[in-house]
């Protein structure tokens, strides 16, 4: 068995998610996060990177309004603990928020500006941004996700 079967088993079930037409045109959550997998990789040799785009959105299996922080939760529960890829996907409706100037607080904006992945955390809201093409079928290996769970998990 794999150690992150469980993890991955929830990935999956973001096809079921309750997230809307408008949130996600791309037929569900699921469709979405492994299109922002996909383009992550075509667009990083950073796997932590990879992560953090594929799971930014598995907290959604419990409720859409502060996902994010659930994702992180979820990952954690499983053993996982990657700084980075834990900053990345807490952050990320943080990063939405201050480009459409929904965030206002000047403590968050500076915490975002200040840290040292606020790069990857723009390119994390890019992929996030661009994954909502129609038709996209969620394929994926599990082996390989595992494999990419245990290396970034180090």
């Amino acid at each position: 068995m794999l150690k992150y079967s469980k993890l991955i088993n929830m990935l999956k079930n973001l096809q079921f998610s309750n997230d809307s037409h408008e949130s996600h045109p791309e037929e569900s959550a699921l469709h979405h996060s492994i299109q922002a997998f996909i383009r992550a990789r075509k667009e990083s040799n950073d796997k932590e990177f990879w992560v953090a785009a594929l799971f930014h959105d598995v907290g959604k299996l419990i409720e859409i309004h502060g996902h994010e922080k659930l994702s992180v939760e979820i990952l954690q529960s499983f053993g996982y603990q990657n700084e980075k890829v834990l900053w990345l996907i807490e952050n990320h409706m943080k990063m939405h928020w201050f480009l459409s100037g929904q965030l206002k607080r000047r403590g968050k904006i500076r915490s975002l500006l200040e840290s040292p992945w606020i790069s990857e955390l723009i390119h994390l809201r890019r992929v996030d941004a661009l994954s909502r093409e129609i038709g996209i079928i969620p394929l994926f290996d599990e082996i390989e996700i595992n494999n990419l769970l245990e290396k970034t998990n180090e």
